[in-house]
């Protein structure tokens, strides 16, 4: 009796690798045929949200900004990208603002998902503004004056991939754009559209 349980152990601790193993093999394969890639994003526009004519005013001590940043959004791979709710970008001055990190406020995405090797344009709305730190508000001003606002739009996006109608655990994508637009005019400066995407080793 002895002699067939030490049997059966042995036969169910063989089974157990041999799955463990073909689940690695498994694995391995699907990720050497998805081959996952980060995705890209720049900054291709800038619009007005509500009806107030103008990108971005100052008030007093109130910044009031209207600004639709129009993300195109690059998925390189071959599987459906869903980018999940609650997902947000920092706003923060611009390079030549000494107190970079003070944020300015946020700019809002909405869900959305996005087809394998297909680009999309997707929105973030910088709607209202924080307290500004009075230095900043006089580059702010001065900078309005001259007609060219400079921010930084930087925050972490929660998304997973969809393949064959099964959904990855999720994982965060780090997302940081340089953006110069001319308020007065509603127009883009060209110069200041780039953006650096990063999927973080620490996904806590």
């Amino acid at each position: 009796m002895c002699c067939i349980v030490k049997s059966f152990v042995k036969w169910i601790i063989s089974c157990v690798c041999c799955l463990i193993v073909i689940a690695v093999a498994i694995l391995i394969a699907l990720y050497f045929a998805i081959k996952p890639k980060k995705p890209s994003f720049n900054v291709v526009n800038v619009q007005t949200v509500d009806d107030r004519p103008s990108l971005f005013d100052i008030s007093g001590d109130n910044v009031l900004p209207n600004v639709g940043f129009v993300l195109s959004s690059y998925n390189p791979n071959k599987v459906e990208i869903e980018y999940q709710t609650n997902n947000s970008l920092k706003v923060l001055p611009g390079s030549n603002v000494t107190k970079q990190s003070q944020p300015l406020g946020q700019a809002f995405l909405n869900t959305f998902s996005q087809g394998a090797k297909t680009q999309k344009n997707v929105t973030a709305n910088w709607l209202s503004a924080n307290r500004v730190d009075p230095d900043v508000m006089t580059v702010l001003q001065a900078n309005l004056t001259n007609d060219l606002i400079v921010v930084t739009l930087s925050g972490r996006l929660q998304a997973r991939g969809v393949y064959g109608g099964l959904r990855s655990p999720g994982v965060y994508v780090d997302i940081k754009c340089y953006v110069g637009f001319k308020p007065n005019s509603s127009m883009l400066a060209s110069e200041y559209t780039e953006c650096g995407v990063d999927i973080p080793f620490d996904q806590t």
